[in-house]
């Protein structure tokens, strides 16, 4: 081929690597909009499920697919184009309730179904891919290099175009990019001989498809609300309006009122109160109620009757912080009735506060006295700590509510993270507030009170020199508890002034309080004593504080209690399986058996058994052994800038695709390392960042929030620069030595791809993101002994 046909095709499977990260990324948007944003997770074992598919198909029938190579890689592209539309329209017949799970085996086969038919897409580009690392047209490491960078642009663009197109209109965008990639090689690979002859009609055929695929309505494309949103309930109210909308890559926003649903919110409420509570509009995200929104109300008689006005009775006009302030309207109208010196706030929407000004709501005018700042909480309270002289400790007051609910949790909390839980978040907001100051921590009550006992023993663990037990103060109302703690004991006034606060309001002081036996005021000097690690050993529930290393506050699940609790699922205990976590495990034991049933097994039972015969053990662990742990280090990243990028699903976009440019930029130099020399330094310098990326990050945080991106793409580029060099020196080796099994060593990789994401997220719930990065140094380690040839 001449050097404008190569440059040409080194575009177009650029091209077809860029639309299917876009993919990957606008299925994450479809995921989290239908499903729940604990589904989304599973989107990147989908993809290379499919990926891995394809590399086997190459290798059963490699002699029928390489000499047509001409036809069949732009054939494929065509197809990998059209079946993102299709799989999107096929899905969306499917009733697929993730809300069902719990009791309906069939969920289970709609499932299964989803995740096929959202894998054919990347079985396609996958397939593409793979038969052009076989054909031996150009060197590996180039195609690996257009591959990924071509991945690194597609998922920046897709991440852009969130900004400007609905999900439906980016899905039209991007089927004609796979089109355009299509034709594009066509035109790379044609046969000069015969290229008068056969354009013409393979033109028409692409815009026709092209044509076809604009025309189809894009309400048919866009993702369904589900039905168990609770954006999709309120709507089937009269009388429901909807103030605003917004969307963006992190998510959609609305605001939402209804005069037949009312939105009512006062944690805390003693059950004695005469005054109305006032109504406000919701927010809420990707169709979940976010919360209240803030605004003035006229009526503030309510206030007096919360619990957590304790807090502020103890203070006089304090330097208040508020945890999402946006949806903390009671917090913030306290806050203003004890004329707080100043009132700071974060809010993680990026969008939310344009928004608000919009809608031309009462809280757009309340906005301009507050201080606002994007991202966690502990990534805000941590840079305001280094302002200026004086601020290391400037506030007073630091308050937050639990997100959740009291009743049964299914959501993505049983399994997501959360920074601002753990026991390195908790010292920060400690260590911000004066001597005398308050954590002020409300939430939902449980039975049995493990997610109070588990706060109770992080609490705890951010101070392990001091003894918590006289610093803690427990109310409970009706449905909800009020955390409040400080850094000095309570005396014997403040405690007599809290017991008469509670009795005037009906309300309980749990602790500290008479210890009877089964108590929480029992439970709490339980798990606050000498004996707090037996204690926490013999309860039905996980109550191991959280830490930023494995930042999982949400996890209760025990498995030594799982056959308890099991056989009380008829007895209403359903709830306390914790299904979101358990649901996990089984995506991943799902994932795990198609990968096998689709990858593994087709070469056992064909005439070829690819397994048997020199080299193929060697190229069994190799590949295996990058596929999981080059995704093991990009997620462990992922989650770890999450602290510093102050959102997940940003957080996810962006180190993939800074990861996966880093890449691509080190395949290019792959020939100036031996193989050797390159799986001796991706140990080490993994080995660095295991030592050395806790501090680093926990040094991050105080750095202005401009300087996140640029620390992302400095953090990424050590390890991914090296990473992207074995895979194309292996099958550089492979050309050498075995050049039929390049396909299979594709398949593999995509194999331990598709168990790698969610094999790694269940290890970080169950020991953290130091044993994820420790298990891709073994990895690595383990390659360097299996190189292939």
């Amino acid at each position: 081929m001449d050097r404008r046909a190569g440059k040409l095709f080194y575009f177009s499977l650029s091209l077809i690597s860029g639309t299917a990260l876009g993919f990957e990324i606008l299925l994450m948007r479809y995921f989290s909009l239908s499903y729940g944003h604990h589904f989304a997770s599973s989107i990147i074992s989908m993809a290379l499920l499919g990926i891995g598919a394809a590399g086997t198909l190459l290798q059963l029938n490699q002699d029928y697919f390489l000499p047509r190579i001409r036809h069949i890689f732009p054939a494929g592209a065509a197809l990998f184009g059209t079946s993102m539309t299709a799989a999107v329209l096929l899905v969306r017949l499917l009733p697929f309730n993730p809300g069902e799970l719990t009791w309906s085996r069939e969920q289970w086969v709609f499932l299964a179904l989803d995740y096929l038919l959202f894998a054919l897409p990347f079985f396609f580009s996958g397939f593409c891919t793979a038969l052009a690392m076989s054909s031996g047209l150009y060197p590996p490491e180039r195609l690996y290099r257009a591959d990924l960078l071509g991945a690194g642009a597609g998922g920046f663009g897709a991440l852009s175009a969130l900004f400007f197109l609905t999900p439906q209109g980016l899905l039209k965008l991007l089927t004609l990019f796979g089109l355009a990639a299509a034709g594009l090689s066509f035109h790379a690979l044609m046969d000069r001989r015969r290229k008068k002859n056969l354009p013409r009609p393979a033109a028409a055929a692409g815009i026709l498809l092209a044509f076809l695929c604009i025309l189809i309505p894009s309400a048919s494309l866009a993702p369904l609300l589900s039905d168990y949103k609770d954006l999709s309930r309120l709507q089937l109210l009269p009388e429901t309006h909807i103030l605003g909308s917004a969307v963006s890559p992190a998510g959609r926003i609305d605001i939402a009122e209804s005069a037949a649903a009312p939105l009512r919110s006062a944690p805390g409420l003693s059950p004695l109160c005469p005054y109305p509570v006032p109504v406000r509009p919701g927010i809420y995200i990707d169709g979940d109620l976010y919360g209240p929104l803030m605004e003035q109300p006229e009526n503030l008689d309510y206030l007096g009757c919360l619990s957590s006005q304790l807090a502020f009775l103890y203070l006089e006009k304090p330097r208040v912080f508020i945890k999402n302030i946006f949806t903390s309207p009671e917090l913030l109208d306290l806050a203003g009735q004890a004329e707080a010196a100043s009132i700071t706030g974060n809010f993680e929407q990026f969008m939310l506060p344009e928004l608000i000004r919009n809608t031309d709501h009462g809280a757009a005018g309340l906005m301009r006295s507050l201080k606002l700042h994007r991202g966690l909480a502990r990534t805000v309270i941590s840079r305001l700590q280094l302002e200026g002289p004086g601020a290391d400790r400037p506030f007073d007051l630091v308050a937050f509510r639990l997100s959740g609910s009291g009743g049964a949790s299914l959501g993505h909390t049983d399994i997501g993270e959360d920074f601002d839980l753990t026991v390195e978040s908790l010292f920060a907001m400690i260590c911000a507030l004066d001597r005398r100051g308050i954590l002020l921590i409300g939430k939902w009550r449980h039975r049995p009170p493990y997610e109070t006992l588990k706060l109770v023993a992080t609490l705890d663990a951010a101070l392990p020199e001091t003894d918590i037990s006289d610093k803690l103060l427990v109310v409970s109302a009706p449905s909800t508890l009020s955390i409040l703690f400080r850094q000095v004991s309570w005396d014997f006034d403040e405690l007599a002034a809290a017991e008469a606060f509670c009795s005037a309001r009906s309300l309980i002081l749990e602790y500290p309080s008479s210890s009877e036996p089964g108590s929480l005021a029992e439970e709490i000097t339980e798990i606050t004593g000498p004996e707090a690690a037996g204690f926490k050993k013999g309860y039905k529930f996980f109550l191991d504080p959280p830490t930023d290393d494995s930042p999982f506050f949400h996890r209760f699940f025990r498995w030594s209690s799982a056959r308890e609790l099991f056989d009380l699922r008829k007895a209403g205990g359903a709830s306390l399986m914790q299904w979101g976590y358990l649901t996990k495990i089984a995506t991943l034991l799902m994932a795990a058996a198609a990968g096998t049933v689709l990858i593994l097994l087709p070469p056992l039972f064909s005439r070829r058994i690819i397994l048997t015969g020199k080299g193929s053990l060697q190229l069994l662990i190799y590949f295996g052994a990058l596929g999981l742990g080059f995704l093991f280090v990009e997620l462990m990243l992922i989650h770890r800038l999450t602290l510093i990028l102050g959102h997940p699903f940003l957080s996810a976009s962006l180190v993939m695709v800074i990861f996966l440019f880093w890449a691509g930029m080190g395949s290019g130099f792959a020939r100036r390392f031996r193989l050797q020399q390159i799986l001796l330094i991706i140990p080490g310098i993994l080995i660095i960042y295991l030592l050395f990326l806790g501090p680093l990050m926990r040094a991050a945080l105080a750095l202005p929030e401009a300087l996140a991106v640029p620390v992302t793409l400095l953090l990424c580029l050590p390890p991914a620069f090296f990473m992207g060099m074995p895979l194309p020196r292996g099958i550089e080796e492979l050309q050498r030595s075995a050049a039929g099994k390049i396909p299979w060593a594709w398949a593999i990789n995509g194999l331990a791809s598709v168990v790698s994401p969610l094999l790694a997220a269940v290890l970080a719930i169950h020991s953290g993101f130091s044993y994820v990065l420790a298990g891709a140094i073994l990895l690595y380690i383990c390659a360097l002994f299996f190189i292939p040839g």
